[in-house]
């Protein structure tokens, strides 16, 4: 795993495995160790970790390149928006929301995020349509044009930070910098 994740990553977490040869096998697993040293390639200091899956599978077989996406922060049934749609100012963060059709700044609180996904905490509610992108006219004063806008999920929605990706089960995000290695056994 990449050195920025190493801090995150602890003894325990829960991961998930998928494997390039098998795309339809997903595994839970746990780590159960991290190296304290680092080893470093090509100026790049990376570290390794031991994930064990839950449960086995005759199909996985030793050498097979793995990737694990690691959990490292679980928020059960928050509010997110896409990444896009958040923008910062002056130490703060704010969307823009459609009024009557136009886009307002809204002040909003961010929690974590995965990657694609940040969690709200205050400043919004669900069912609010937040624009994620615009696109500027060039020919009139006319403004800006709203697009992409989506409407915020609902309160069933999981969001998690990780290292490796997707973690957790549906509805569940995770984010980071995946990791593949070959296992050493089936």
């Amino acid at each position: 795993m990449a050195e920025t994740d190493v801090p995150n990553v602890k003894v325990g977490q829960k991961a998930t495995l998928t494997f390039d040869a098998l795309p339809d096998l997903t595994l839970a697993g746990r780590v159960t160790e991290i190296d304290t040293t680092g080893t470093v390639n090509q100026g790049v200091v990376s570290y390794n970790a031991t994930i064990v899956p839950d449960t086995t599978d005759a199909s996985v077989k030793g050498g097979m390149t793995v990737s694990a996406a690691i959990i490292t922060q679980v928020a059960p049934d928050v509010l997110v928006v896409p990444n896009s749609a958040v923008k910062s100012q002056g130490g703060s963060s704010y969307v823009q929301i459609l009024t009557n059709g136009q886009p307002v700044d809204q002040t909003v609180v961010v929690g974590i995020s995965n990657g694609s996904y940040t969690q709200i905490t205050s400043g919004v509610s669900v069912g609010q349509q937040v624009v994620t992108q615009t696109i500027s006219t060039s020919t009139s004063a006319r403004g800006t044009t709203a697009s992409g806008s989506s409407l915020l999920g609902g309160s069933s929605s999981r969001l998690g930070s990780g290292a490796g990706g997707f973690g957790g089960g549906t509805g569940s995000f995770g984010s980071g910098a995946g990791n593949s290695r070959t296992t050493g056994g089936g």
